[in-house]
This record gives structure tokens, C-alpha cells and sequence, in this order.
């Protein structure tokens, strides 16, 4: 067998060196799935190690971090029943104009099977010391993912002005602009969640303040070495403000979010946007070139949807 560090073509390695790839990247199902196109593989180099505080925010692991506003935070929303899952389920529906097809019993079987595996992941465990809201992700019905993201910032707007009985959305990006121009970024893992959602809805718990002081770039990066199931948000923020709207629009002392999954055309992947509460008890959304400063009172998100 020829040493490792000799090696420059790939059939060089032996067939048992083949075998033992597709183990330690999670067996003949994995491989084959990723051949199909139907799953990503995420290369994470070891000696990076994932801990969080206990806000549930990634503590630092070498990028730059701004030093957190802890007035600046998000609130757990009661979880102890089938009903406060119902209800926040019968606000999506009402909210959106759509039925999931999910009952109320079974999102929370599933959120409570999503967190046993957080809660059996040492390095992901600490994600649960903060919030935590559970999301439902519609199944997508739109011809792209910038027409079903405008879709859900009117359901939004409608969400905040039953809540509040005032309010407005504003964007410096032009009201149902977004059907043309937004994209995913490549290589952060959504291209395996919007294909689930072309098929079905997609139960995950959503993390809004795991990565708050970091800059987008640095999120991104970080996206890149989480383990499977974990994702950068991007609809999920949306769609938890809907759920949520008490909770994560509840006054200037939440986050911002910013959006960092998310471009606009593929060639401007130094835009990102970022929501949150702005004068007047408004929703803005609004595009920003500032990849590398993080901010303190500025959170990119996690999302997991399950291994």
C-alpha cells in the first residue's frame, strides 16, 4: 500500500482506502445519496472544537466577535403542552394562508426528538441553554425561493399588525423585489433542505441568537464545519418572526437578524439582509455590504432540521 503522502491520483489508493472513506463519511447509503445529487458533504478539519455559553450563543473559536449587549436577547416561548404547539401552528396557517398538514401532536414529537439528539451532541448541547423556538417550514409552492421569501414577509407584516394593531414593514429593497434576485449561498447545506421542501414541510428548532456578534463572513465560514443537520438561516428567520411575533419582535432589545444565508443575484455575494425592529415598532429589511464587522446587538442564526 503506498503512503499517504505520496499519493496524487486517485488510483493510486487501494480499494480497503476507498471503503474506509465511505465509512468515516457515514456508510454506502451516504455515498450514494451524494453521488445522486440528493446530499452534501461537509469536510470539518479536527482539532476544531464547538461550545456554547450559556445564552446558547458559539463561544469564540478564532474569529473576530464583537462583545455582546446582554439586554439584547431573545425570550423562550412557553413549550409545555400539544396546545402552545397548536396555537403557534394555527398562527402559520392563519398567518400564511396554508395548512402544513402537520398536527399538533406530531410537531411535537418531533421537536422533542430533535432535541434529545442536540442534548446527546456534547459540542451542541449548549445551543439549548437559549432559546429555542420550534419552525415549521411550509412546503414550497412558489416557482423560486425569492418569491415564497416575499410570500412570507407580507404574512409578516399581517402577523405584527394582529399582534401589535400597528406597524409596517419596510425594506430599502422594493416590496416583492425578491422574486428574481435571491439566492442561497453555495456550500453552506440549503440545497438539501430546499429540496426536502419542494417535497414537504420541514420540522426543525431554530437558534436566533447562536452566532450573535460574529460577521456574516465569519458565520458563513463557520456554517461550513457544524455537524450534519445544522444549517444558516435563512426562510427559517422569517417563518420563526411569523410563529413568534410576541417573542421575537417583542421590543428594541431583541437582535437583529441577520439573514446571512441569503444573497441577492448570484454575482452580489457581498449582500446579505438583515431584520429586526426598527422605528415606529417596523420590521426592516435591508441590504448591507459590511460582510467582515460583527455587531453586538447583530445575530446570524442556526437551524437544525435533524441528521
Amino acid at each position: 500500500m503506498m503512503e499517504l503522502s505520496k499519493v496524487c491520483r486517485y488510483e493510486q489508493l487501494e480499494f480497503c482506502q476507498w471503503i474506509a472513506l465511505g465509512t468515516k463519511i457515514g456508510g454506502l447509503k451516504t455515498v450514494i445519496a451524494a453521488l445522486r445529487g440528493k446530499l452534501d458533504i461537509d469536510v470539518r478539519p479536527r482539532g476544531v472544537e464547538l461550545s456554547f455559553d450559556d445564552r446558547g450563543t458559539l463561544v469564540s473559536t478564532g474569529c473576530a466577535v464583537r462583545k455582546i449587549d446582554n439586554n439584547c436577547r431573545f425570550e423562550q416561548p412557553e413549550l409545555s403542552t400539544v396546545k402552545h404547539f397548536g396555537d403557534r401552528l394555527d398562527h402559520l396557517h392563519r398567518m400564511l394562508s396554508v395548512d402544513t398538514g402537520i398536527t399538533n401532536k406530531h410537531f411535537k414529537e418531533e421537536i422533542e426528538r430533535l432535541k434529545q439528539l442536540i442534548d446527546t451532541n456534547d459540542e451542541m448541547k449548549g445551543l439549548l441553554n437559549g432559546a429555542w423556538p420550534p419552525v415549521i417550514l411550509p412546503k414550497l409552492t412558489r416557482k423560486s425561493v425569492g418569491a415564497e421569501f416575499d410570500r412570507y414577509l407580507d404574512a409578516l407584516e399581517r402577523s405584527f399588525r394582529k399582534i401589535y394593531d400597528r406597524g409596517e414593514l419596510r425594506t430599502n429593497c422594493g416590496r416583492g423585489s425578491f422574486r428574481d434576485s435571491l439566492w442561497h449561498l453555495p456550500g453552506i447545506r440549503h440545497t438539501e433542505l430546499i429540496g426536502r421542501m419542494w417535497q414537504n414541510p420541514v420540522i426543525g428548532i431554530y437558534f436566533p441568537q447562536s452566532l450573535q456578534g460574529y460577521s456574516v463572513r465569519c458565520s458563513r465560514e463557520l456554517a461550513k464545519i457544524l455537524p450534519q443537520g445544522y444549517l444558516l438561516s435563512g426562510l427559517d428567520s422569517v417563518i420563526a418572526m411569523i410563529m413568534y411575533t410576541k417573542i421575537m419582535a417583542r421590543s428594541k432589545n431583541v437582535p437583529f437578524l441577520n439573514l446571512s444565508a441569503f444573497c441577492r443575484r448570484p454575482e452580489w455575494k457581498e449582500l446579505y439582509l438583515v431584520m429586526g425592529l426598527g422605528e415606529g415598532l417596523a420590521i426592516d429589511i435591508r441590504n448591507s455590504g459590511n460582510l467582515d464587522q460583527g455587531s453586538s446587538n447583530c445575530s446570524s442564526s442556526l437551524l437544525f432540521v435533524g441528521e
